[in-house]
């Protein structure tokens, strides 16, 4: 899940990661940017650096859960495009 948090003149978008193993919604933190707007370039760049360091990310079909903020559906189709970003 992927969800913009506005700080100031910043935002900070934070990826978490819920394993179906444990019981209830236990979410942890994988990943966090801080970006200036809420503009798709950044959450894209976002998906592209994870992608980088998590190169199994490209390879699942594993839905990202994400506000219904347009930027970030589009920021995840194209360094990711067997994922799907759904809204929340």
């Amino acid at each position: 899940m992927t969800l913009p948090y506005k700080l100031g003149d910043m935002f900070v978008s934070v990826l978490t990661y819920q394993h179906i193993i444990f019981e209830g919604s236990h979410n942890f933190p994988v990943a966090f940017m801080l970006h200036e707007k809420r503009d798709a370039k950044f959450h894209e760049r976002f998906f592209n650096v994870l992608k980088e360091n998590m190169p199994n990310l490209s390879k699942t079909s594993s839905p990202i859960i994400c506000d219904r903020e347009p930027g970030i559906v589009s920021a995840i189709k194209k360094p990711l495009p067997n994922c799907q970003g759904y809204s929340k």
